[in-house]
């Protein structure tokens, strides 16, 4: 079966041209959602262990604190721990379809081409 890669505005692109822009768009739709939630995890980790402090002197603790990053008073709270074993949870679960999709992707452009 022969498929027509030709728009409704007469531009024509190629299996390659399609194939690297999918690509692209699964990289950034992937990787965005996975390292906002890990960032924001690892932060809650900090503040629920007491690693970082409000009056903590180390590069990470005092940007966490400049940008006003974690709820400080938050410590041992059960509830932030919560989200954040949930959101490692999630970076892993997403981690792992987008690599079977990636793997899908990548077999299936190969097989066709």
């Amino acid at each position: 079966a022969v498929v027509s890669t030709q728009s409704t505005w007469g531009y024509r692109c190629g299996e390659k041209t399609r194939y690297v822009t999918c690509r692209a768009a699964s990289c950034v739709l992937g990787l965005i959602p996975t390292f906002c939630v890990l960032t924001f995890s690892i932060i809650r980790f900090l503040v629920y262990f007491g690693v970082c402090e409000e009056s903590s002197q180390t590069s990470v603790c005092v940007f966490l604190a400049d940008h006003s990053l974690a709820d400080f008073g938050t410590r041992g709270v059960t509830f932030y721990l919560l989200f954040a074993i949930a959101g490692i949870i999630f970076c892993v679960v997403n981690t792992v379809i987008n690599l079977l999709l990636f793997c899908n992707q990548t077999r299936e452009f190969w097989v066709a081409g």
